[in-house]
Order: structure tokens, then sequence, then C-alpha cells
């Protein structure tokens, strides 16, 4: 407050706050130090007052405008430091949603996120990088913020953000599963396999009830399991529902495949339940029944070649054969015997003979060598030609002779390098 002449019946001495709360350096020897400790009380002497206050330099007026700009919040540190730590808040909350936003429509589509390059140089950074462009592109508030606009430190699109966004949706959705359960009776579905690590992982569904008496059904999650022993399944299962605050006495149903570690009378899942709750009624699956039909329907299904039948083994061994017959090299084949067949057919018919004539036996087989040889010479382009235009006219396919020779069947392993016309 500035210094002022007090009426004198009510104040018999004043003192200049705004020094004394700025602890100015007192001026000695002018008769100002009474305005900062013991007050001003020659009131005779009022151009004192006018004096202490002075010009514009003087310390009254410096102390002034120093307690002006300390009184005024809106130039406080705390103040700027809040205000952009309120913006870096709404900055984080619109990038969050923009990843979430991406997330969820990529889980919802069942779309990979990665991308074999999501350099910036590349064309296509994998559909969670790409469509978080498209929705910057549609609004300017989002795009002053994501991505390239974002901080180094705080983009939000690593894959191990994208991980811990996930978990969080997949706890929120079985929170809200859990709570249209009502904590109500329920019956499990279970199965156990293996997940491409080779390891044992068990997945639960929950069957119940709803608020409106639909009967939903609903995955509740999967728990990798040390091994598929009944007791370790039952493990699981206990730390998967206590996880969700549901407990086994509220089972009213359970439901398996037929393998024995799931429903033996003896130690399986089932049994080890049912002790502890005889309501857990067992129903085999419906769905593992429907397959196991679906298989043996599959096994006696007939395929009719006139009106002969054949099992399921022969059709396989059928389709095998069919393969191979259809092959360039079953009908090189058939027509290079055919000619070798033809060069020794006299032979083979003297030798077998009772009474053959050795001696003609010896000059048919001179000569049956000498046209062999000679179909080997010579023949080759003669064979190969009557074997392509057999195969193109039955819509066969024709070997390339200059390509690598290929072994049928074994994943199509190649065999030693060579060309199919040193092979043929």
């Amino acid at each position: 407050m500035e210094c002022s002449i007090p009426p004198q019946s009510h104040v018999k001495f004043a003192i200049c706050y705004i020094l004394r709360t700025c602890k100015t350096t007192r001026l000695h020897g002018n008769g100002q130090d009474a305005f900062v400790s013991g007050g001003f009380t020659v009131w005779r002497k009022k151009e004192r007052l006018r004096d202490h206050v002075g010009n514009h330099k003087s310390a009254h007026n410096r102390c002034r405008l120093a307690c002006e700009d300390l009184m005024n919040q809106a130039q406080d540190i705390e103040v700027s430091l809040a205000k952009q730590s309120t913006q870096s808040k709404l900055d984080y909350r619109l990038r969050l949603d923009a990843t979430i936003i991406s997330l969820r429509y990529l889980i919802m589509q069942g779309l990979p996120f990665g991308g074999h390059d999501e350099s910036e140089e590349s064309l296509n950074q994998g559909n969670f990088l790409e469509f978080l462009k498209v929705i910057s592109s549609c609004n300017e508030e989002i795009a002053s913020v994501v991505l390239k606009n974002a901080p180094d430190n705080l983009k939000l699109t690593s894959p191990d953000i994208q991980r811990d966004i996930i978990n969080a949706f997949a706890v929120e959705t079985t929170k809200a599963i859990v709570h249209d359960m009502r904590s109500e009776f329920f019956s499990i579905l279970v199965d156990e396999c293996r997940d491409v690590s080779v390891k044992e992982q068990m997945g639960v569904v929950v069957r119940y009830v709803d608020k409106n008496g639909c009967v939903i059904e609903r995955f509740l999650g999967v728990v990798h399991v040390s091994d598929t022993t009944a007791t370790s399944l039952e493990k699981a299962l206990d730390y998967l529902l206590s996880t969700y605050d549901l407990s086994i006495s509220s089972l009213r149903g359970q439901g398996y495949d037929g393998a024995s570690n799931m429903r033996g009378e003896f130690n399986g899942l089932k049994s080890l339940i049912l002790k502890r709750n005889s309501s857990a009624y067992y129903v085999h699956c419906f769905a593992h029944q429907l397959q196991l039909t679906i298989v043996a329907v599959a096994k006696k299904h007939k395929i009719y070649v006139g009106e002969n039948g054949h099992d399921d083994s022969i059709r396989a061994e059928a389709d095998d054969v069919l393969e191979i017959i259809n092959s360039f090299e079953f009908v090189f084949v058939l027509h290079l015997m055919k000619q070798i067949l033809g060069i020794t057919h006299e032979l083979s018919q003297v030798l077998q003979k009772k009474d053959q004539d050795i001696v003609n036996a010896m000059n048919l087989v001179k000569v049956a060598k000498s046209r062999l040889q000679i179909m080997r010479e010579k023949d080759w382009d003669v064979l190969l030609a009557d074997v392509s235009k057999f195969c193109s006219k039955y819509e066969l396919d024709v070997l390339d002779m200059e390509d690598e020779f290929v072994v049928r069947k074994k994943g199509r392993r190649r065999a030693e390098k060579m060309k199919n016309l040193h092979y043929y």
C-alpha cells in the first residue's frame, strides 16, 4: 500500500508497508527510517510523506513495482509451469486416443500391426502406422501431436506400448464379461494344446445366462501350464478363476473333449472338480462330438468308380497313383518300355522255350543289343517327341529338358544337381 496522510484523530503513526515488506535498504540521515521501523509520528511535517514517496526512481516506488510484480499470479513461475504441464497432458491424451483408436480397429478386423519395413523411407510402414497416418490426415489437431510432431520419447508407437495397450484392452474386456456374469452360476469349456513355441497352454471359455435370460459364451483367457496332467490343469484353472473373483463353488457345468486327462473317471480334471463341487455336471463338448461325427462320416464316405465303393485309405492311395500316372516321368517310362519290350519280345519268347536253340538264342541276344544301342544313340529325339505329343494331347505337363531335375514328393527337395535332359 502507498503512504498516505491518515486522519490525525484516528492514527498516531504511519508505516510504509511496501518498504517494510520488500526489506529495502534504510535511508539514514533524511528521517525516512521511521517509515520502515517505528512509524512516522511527526504530523506537523507532512511534507516528509511526499519526500518519502519521491519520484519514479525512489526506493519507495521501486519497492512498489516489485511488490505489484510479486502479487501478479499470472506471472508466477509455478503458474507458467502448470500451464505448460496442462498442455502437455492434453497433447498426450490426444496422442493416446489416436493410438487406441488405431489398435482397436486393427484388433476388431483381426489385422497384424507391424510391417516388414517401418522406417520413415518405407512406402508401407505396416497397418498400425499407416492407419495412424490416415487418422492424422483427417484431423489437424491429431496431426499436430502424433508421429513426426510427437516428442521422440513419447510417440506411443513402439511394439511395447502396443502390447501394453492391448493387455489393457484384454483386462477391461474380461472385467466387462465378469461384470455381466453378475457373480452367479456358470459353466466352463476347457481345452489344452501346444502353441507354436511348443509350450502347453489351456484355453477357458465361460458359459452363463445374462440379465436378459440369454445364454452367453465368452472366452475368458489362456493359461500356460507346465504339463497337461489333470492336477496341473486344475491348478491353472483355479488361478485363472481366482484372478477374476470367480469360484469353483459357482460351477454348474464343465465340458471337455474326450482326452483322458480331461474327462478321466478317476484322475481327470472332471473328477477333480466333481470332488470339490458335485453340482459341476460334466457334458462332453458338443463341438468335439460334432468333429468326431464329421470325421467318422468322412471315413465312411464312398467314392463310386462304377458300382464299387472304396474307403478313405483306398481313396488316398488312388489319388497318389493318379498323380503318378499323370506325370511326365510316367508317360516317358511308359513309351520307353513299350519300345524296349518290343525289341526284346522275340528274345524273351525263345528263352522261355523248353527246347531252346542256344545258337539261335545267342544270335537274338546280339540283335537285341544292337537294336537297343541304335535306339539309345539315334531314337532319343523321336521318343521325346512322342512323349511330348502324348502329354499335350491329354493336357499333361511337358517338362523343359533344360530345367533342373526335381524329385517328386519329399517337399520338392532338389536331388543332385542335374538337368532333366541328363536324368531322362
